[in-house]
């Protein structure tokens, strides 16, 4: 089974060099945490950055973070289907 292990400190520091660079350069920006699977520990480390906003692929993990801070913006990124493709690039 694998396994993902959060280091703390290089978290903040790798969130904070990307914040800095992005406004340095009037990026605007968000966290991704699809990776972290809706686990509460690992959200709770994020939310300490001070991020503003979260995107997944899962809305139950969204719903996980708007229960944790209802102040956060959450998006939900999941592309839509390859069969409905076409339908969408046409509308």
């Amino acid at each position: 089974m694998a396994f993902i292990e959060l280091y703390s400190d290089k978290l903040k520091k790798n969130f904070h060099y990307l914040n800095t660079l992005f406004k340095n350069n009037n990026i605007e920006w968000a966290v991704v945490s699809k990776l972290l699977c809706g686990n509460e520990l690992y959200l709770k480390e994020l939310l300490k950055l001070d991020i503003k906003e979260i995107c997944d692929a899962r809305v139950s993990n969204l719903v996980k973070i708007k229960k944790l801070a209802p102040e956060i913006n959450t998006v939900y990124i999941k592309p839509p289907a390859k069969r409905s493709i076409k339908k969408i690039g046409t509308t």
